[in-house]
């Protein structure tokens, strides 16, 4: 048994969020060995809410490649078509890199062996999706299945010979992997939650600022890790984390022209580019506290203020879409009162 399936068998699974505890259940059966194969159940209304749909059709589309029976969803046909429409409309709707890859790479390991135009489009797809560092995304699952995509399609290439590498250096000494390290988010949250604190040198916040100068996108946000595109939720932690100094003043200008760009039609605020994702109540109240700090106009910021307490009276309170935490949703959205 490897590190890696001793550490799965001993960890608790987690039973905050009935998504994650139905995907993980799964998860554990089918690397522990179970027989029969288990039954991956998506049929929890959850799944169909916008936030957790991409994840549905990640394990569905999982589950189908390993052949293990599923409960809710489509079929494995209906997905497979649903993810060639995604793949051939990747860049009107711009998916986030791991996004494309990940869409890209379970294509391939449904698809059947025999080469294709669609899956010529898949593979193109996921060449254009790896980064430099050899991932896809810089996101350790997405490269893992892109991996396994590579190994089926073109074994022994340079693209899986570059996303193995990457693979093998983001490994712990106790042969696991973490989800994502988050740098730029990280050390914009910190600045921010320590600011005024006397116990702490001066010099460590300079050094975080020009670290968080140097991490600044060419569009004028900020990734929430170096080497990925920038995202409304960073951007906003980073414009509310920089002094307000002359120095900072180009920066920080940037960075509120592109939060304003990325408004959407209904002057909301997703937390990526992307087009699938659905607007966020601690994203939005991030986006709103910065451009208040950064003095724009109140008319790019009051709609989505009012879609906030509507949010927050209809549903008793915030929420954070991307995190199962209510203190950490009423925390961030009380700062916009």
């Amino acid at each position: 048994m490897t590190a890696t399936q001793r550490w799965v068998r001993s960890a608790e699974l987690q039973r905050h969020h009935e998504v994650p505890r139905l995907i993980e259940t799964w998860l554990y059966a089918w690397v522990d060995g179970a027989a029969p194969t288990p039954t991956l159940d998506v049929s929890h209304a959850l799944f169909s809410e916008p936030v957790f749909s991409n994840r549905r059709t990640f394990f569905l589309a999982l589950a189908f490649a390993v052949g293990a029976p599923v409960r809710g969803g489509p079929s494995r046909e209906v997905l497979q078509s649903q993810m060639l429409e995604r793949i051939r409309a990747r860049h009107a709707a711009r998916l986030k890199r791991w996004s494309g890859a990940e869409l890209a790479a379970l294509f391939l390991l449904l698809a059947d062996a025999r080469p294709t135009a669609e899956t010529t489009a898949a593979l193109e797809e996921l060449r254009e999706a790896q980064s430099a560092s050899g991932s896809f995304g810089e996101h350790p699952g997405a490269t893992f299945v892109g991996l396994a995509a590579l190994r089926r399609w073109t074994p022994g290439s340079e693209a899986f010979t570059r996303a193995l590498d990457f693979l093998l250096r983001e490994r712990t000494a106790e042969g696991l992997w973490c989800f994502s390290h988050a740098d730029v988010w990280d050390t914009a949250l910190l600045c921010r939650e320590l600011e005024g604190c006397e116990d702490l040198a001066p010099t460590m916040f300079a050094r975080a600022g020009s670290f968080l100068l140097r991490a600044q996108n060419e569009d004028g946000g900020w990734p929430y890790r170096g080497g990925v595109e920038s995202d409304t939720d960073t951007t906003a932690m980073v414009l509310l984390a920089l002094p307000r100094t002359d120095a900072m003043r180009a920066a920080l200008e940037a960075g509120r022209d592109y939060l304003e760009r990325m408004r959407t039609p209904d002057r909301l605020w997703r937390t990526w580019q992307s087009w699938e994702d659905p607007p966020a109540e601690d994203v939005v109240a991030h986006a709103i506290l910065a451009l208040r700090a950064a003095s724009a106009d109140s008319e790019s910021w009051t709609p989505a203020l009012e879609w906030l307490a509507a949010r927050a009276r209809r549903e008793g309170g915030c929420r954070a879409h991307w995190f199962d935490i209510h203190a950490y949703a009423a925390h961030r959205g009380s700062f916009t009162r």
